[in-house]
């Protein structure tokens, strides 16, 4: 039996904060550091021998042939929280902290997670426990995720989507606002007017659409090559019209609460997302359609909850401090 199991040991990575969020701007001169404390608990007397904290990024993506997975290390640090000894440190049954922190480089590539492909960030702690009958290999991690503040690119997204097709047919799609979370329902408002008396509208769909690109860059940060792409349907609601010249539909799209990609623009993966609508109207009797789209970003509920709370830093306030003179003013003697 493992030395561990015997010992039912408490063994566990704690982080002041799990999340990292950067600005809009890669700045190259600003480091994150990530503080926090490994503790070990064991039930009975024991020796540790050696314990250290890695932490690793990895990126890694499901290849388009067979089964193939390619994988890259992103980053990987080491610390040494106590030295490797032959007759180990003996511990008591308490709780024993170790504290550390971390250097993270402010350029480090942004957390995401797609169906074929992710970049993940995780702290382990792995330790090595003896006695004079037993050797025992122990680990414990946590996830940190790094954000990068992409809201100047998403205030840029419209909520609405209106056009004149052909001059025929104007269309007019709105929803509140340009950025969800898994769970979230897209509530879609559809208004349509037929100019043309010979056409009329036969059917309405909204589907949400995604589009994943998965590279290997160089070293210097280039795009590089594509490893595989793909797109796929995620939701899609669908409204009937009875061949009205003048209508308005709601097309509630809704999210899975078990998504797993959420939009992303780093030099290792693009994940985007659009909600589109097809349009099928009848003209001389021939059923038509013609198809426009809109982007949109679905965010985790991580980052979501982090921007909500997040606050930007205020410049400090300052006494007014009234301007000279001008030239007019100043009396001559």
């Amino acid at each position: 039996m493992a030395l561990a199991k015997v010992l039912n040991l408490g063994f566990e990575v704690l982080l002041e904060r799990d999340t990292i969020l950067n600005g809009f701007d890669v700045d190259t001169r600003v480091n994150n550091y990530i503080r926090g404390k490994v503790l070990l608990h064991p039930k009975i007397r024991t020796n540790l021998t050696e314990l250290n904290l890695v932490l690793e990024g990895k990126f890694s993506v499901q290849s388009l042939k067979g089964f193939k997975r390619i994988e890259k290390i992103i980053i990987e640090q080491k610390v040494t929280l106590s030295e490797p000894q032959t007759e180990g440190v003996p511990l008591t049954p308490t709780c024993h902290e170790y504290p550390f922190e971390l250097c993270l480089p402010g350029d480090l590539p942004p957390s995401f997670r797609g169906n074929y492909g992710q970049l993940t960030y995780t702290v382990r702690a792995l330790g090595t426990l003896s006695s004079h009958w037993s050797l025992s290999y122990i680990k414990a991690e946590r996830d940190l995720q790094i954000f990068r503040d992409m809201r100047p690119l998403y205030d840029t997204y419209r909520t609405q989507l209106s056009g004149n097709w052909m001059d025929s047919i104007e269309y007019n799609a709105s929803f509140s606002t340009n950025t969800y979370k898994p769970g979230d329902v897209i509530p879609i408002t559809f208004k349509y007017h037929v100019k043309d008396q010979n056409i009329r509208i036969n059917h309405i769909i909204a589907f949400l659409r995604e589009s994943s690109v998965y590279r290997m860059p160089s070293d210097e940060h280039t795009s590089g090559h594509i490893i595989r792409e793909d797109r796929e349907t995620i939701d899609l609601n669908g409204d009937y019209s009875e061949g009205f010249y003048d209508g308005e539909c709601q097309l509630d799209l809704q999210i899975p609460t078990n998504l797993l990609s959420y939009d992303c623009l780093t030099e290792y993966g693009q994940i985007t997302h659009k909600i589109s609508f097809r349009i099928d109207y009848v003209l001389n009797g021939s059923i038509n359609h013609f198809s426009v789209a809109i982007p949109v970003a679905i965010l985790p509920t991580s980052l979501t909850e982090l921007l909500d709370t997040h606050v930007d830093e205020q410049l400090p306030m300052y006494d007014v401090i009234a301007p000279p003179p001008s030239y007019c003013q100043i009396e001559v003697s």
